[in-house]
C-alpha cells in the first residue's frame, strides 16, 4: 500500500503576518512596518521611505536594518542592452540579500514592491515589457519569493505605491474615444500581490483626526475576516493587528514584540 503524501495541517504558534500596504506617500505604510517585530530587514528602493522614520523616538531600540538598490539608475540610461545588465547584476545582489533576510530577520519588507517587480522584468525581458507568454517564468519566480518568506517562518510586508486609472470615453465632438483619468486609484506593481498575502491594506493621512488610517482592502485571510474586511482603524500597530487577527495571542503579546 502507497504511503500517503498528506501531513497534519500544522498548528504551532509560529505566528507570523505576510501584508501588502497600499497607499501615496506619506500615509503611513513605512511607519507600520516599522511597528514589526525586529530584527526588521528592508529591501530600499526608496530612498525617501524608512531613513527618516528610523530616527524617531519610537524606533530608536528597534533592530532595523536595510540594504539600498539604486534602481533610479536604470531611468537614466539609454541603452537597453545597459538597463538589462544593470537589472540583471541587481538581481543576483537582491537574491543574496532575500537568503540573508529569510535566514536572520524575524520581519523582511520591500519598499517598494512594484521596483522589485520591474527589477525582474528588466532583468529578465531585457525591456520593460514583453509578450504575454513571456511572463509565466517571471510569475512564477515572483511568486516563489512570497512563499519563501512563509517557509522562513517571517513576517513579510511589501509597501506600494499608486496610480490613478484610466478609462476611455467617447467625444462628444468628433465621437472619437479619448483616455480620461477616472480620479481612482490603484497600486502599481505586479497584480496578483493580493493573492500571495494575507492581508492588504489601504493607508491613508486623516488630517481632520491627525491619525495614519489604515483600511482592511480586498483581502484578509487570517483571522475573522467579516469583522475586518472594508473597516478601518487609526494608528494601528502591527502588535495590535496580530492579536486583532489571532486573538488567542492577547495573553501572550510578546510574539508580536
Amino acid at each position: 500500500m502507497a504511503t500517503s503524501r498528506f501531513k497534519q495541517v500544522d498548528r504551532s504558534n509560529n505566528y507570523t503576518i505576510s501584508w501588502a500596504s497600499e497607499g501615496i506617500g506619506g500615509s503611513g505604510k513605512s511607519h507600520f512596518l516599522l511597528t514589526a517585530p525586529d530584527p526588521i530587514y528592508i529591501f530600499l528602493f526608496d530612498p525617501k521611505g524608512v531613513q527618516p522614520l528610523a530616527q524617531q523616538e519610537l524606533f530608536r531600540k528597534k533592530d532595523i536594518r536595510i540594504v539600498e538598490y539604486d534602481f533610479a539608475a536604470i531611468g537614466k540610461m539609454k541603452d537597453d542592452d545597459d538597463r538589462a545588465k544593470f537589472a540583471k547584476d541587481m538581481l543576483e545582489q537582491f537574491l543574496e540579500d532575500w537568503d540573508d533576510a529569510k535566514k536572520n530577520a524575524r520581519t523582511a519588507g520591500w519598499d517598494k514592491e512594484d521596483h522589485v517587480w520591474e527589477m525582474l522584468r528588466y532583468a529578465k525581458l531585457e525591456a520593460v515589457s514583453g509578450k504575454p507568454a513571456s511572463y509565466y517564468e517571471l510569475n512564477t519566480e515572483y511568486r516563489a519569493w512570497f512563499s519563501d518568506a512563509a517557509n522562513a517562518g517571517i513576517n513579510f510586508g511589501v509597501l506600494r505605491g499608486m496610480k490613478e486609472k484610466w478609462g476611455t470615453r467617447q467625444n462628444p465632438r468628433t465621437g472619437a474615444d479619448q483616455p480620461f483619468a477616472t480620479g481612482e486609484y490603484e497600486a502599481r506593481g505586479m497584480k496578483e500581490v493580493p493573492e500571495l498575502v494575507q492581508v492588504v491594506f489601504r493607508h491613508a493621512w486623516n488630517e481632520e483626526v491627525r491619525k495614519f488610517q489604515m483600511t482592511f482592502h480586498e483581502k484578509c485571510r487570517v483571522g475573522n475576516a467579516t469583522d475586518f474586511l472594508g473597516k478601518t482603524f487609526s494608528n494601528l500597530s502591527f502588535a495590535e493587528l496580530g492579536m486583532m487577527l489571532y486573538p488567542e495571542t492577547e495573553d501572550t503579546p510578546e510574539v508580536w514584540e
